[in-house]
């Protein structure tokens, strides 16, 4: 049963943390870096199935420079370091 949990909370943080950083960026960003992000069409299909994976592809295309590189990876980083926290805490809690 612990596996079965440790599964659903990584998967659901996998979904969480990249809508709610690519959305935070969104919320910064002019109007003609804005129009370079994901599309409303294809966002959640982005998060959904790349994770973690579609931070750093945001940041890329919108910065289009060595800054984007360096924040989609430090948030990328960030967000690996959460799952892998979170599901170290997990089993912890279950043992």
């Amino acid at each position: 049963m612990g596996e079965v949990i440790l599964i659903i909370v990584s998967m659901a943080l996998q979904i969480a943390l990249p809508f709610w950083v690519i959305r935070r960026d969104d919320r910064k960003l002019t109007a003609p870096v804005y129009a370079r992000g994901y599309p409303e069409s294809t966002f959640w299909i982005a998060v959904v199935v790349f994770g973690p994976v579609s931070i750093l592809i945001h940041f890329l295309r919108t910065r289009r420079n060595w800054v984007g590189l360096v924040l989609g990876l430090v948030w990328f980083g960030l967000c690996i370091a959460a799952v892998a926290a979170a599901g170290a805490l997990i089993k912890i809690i279950l043992e």
